[in-house]
């Protein structure tokens, strides 16, 4: 059996995949860490309130096997460009280190940011990605995560997968 972490599990994808990460035989504990507590219990669930901002904070108490981030926002929502960044690119990257350290075994970052580049021309989106090759930098320890690069079709243009797995 197998541990899941989650950040993210209130948006429009970070929901989504916590009801399947919940409902995978392969996962007997999920956890989730959040600014805002979630109502929800189920046995195998547990969430973690966290101050993004300090997020070292947590990870003496972070034992997983597979991280899950699914953060994002808009300029608008953050307010700034440098806190759009902290949320699209440098709480990811901190995650990634603090799963390292951890021990965690995978990785996976979900960003609507190559989708918004491909859409609209924007630098600031473009400077805010996270990009494999810089993760990996962030991430010392060669060969311990994998981070694939990949462009998600608009709903209207999506096309059906040919696997169910998280």
């Amino acid at each position: 059996m197998r541990s899941a972490l989650l950040v993210g599990a209130s948006g429009l994808i970070g929901s989504r995949l916590l009801t399947r990460l919940l409902a995978h035989p392969e996962y007997d504990r999920v956890s989730i860490w959040v600014r805002r507590a979630v109502s929800l219990e189920i046995h195998k669930f547990t969430q973690v309130v966290v101050d993004f901002e300090r997020l070292q904070d947590y990870a003496a108490d972070l034992r997983v096997d597979d991280v899950y981030v699914a953060l994002g926002t808009t300029i608008k929502k953050a307010g700034s460009q440098e806190a759009f960044r902290r949320v699209d690119h440098d709480y990811p990257i901190e995650i990634a280190r603090i799963a390292l350290r951890r021990g965690a075994q995978r990785f996976l970052l979900v960003s609507a940011l190559a989708q918004i580049r491909a859409r609209v021309s924007s630098t600031i989106a473009s400077r805010a990605t996270p990009r494999p090759r810089s993760a990996r930098s962030a991430c010392p320890k060669s060969g311990s995560f994998g981070f694939r690069s990949s462009s998600a079709s608009a709903p209207s243009r999506a096309r059906p997968s040919a696997s169910a797995s998280p």
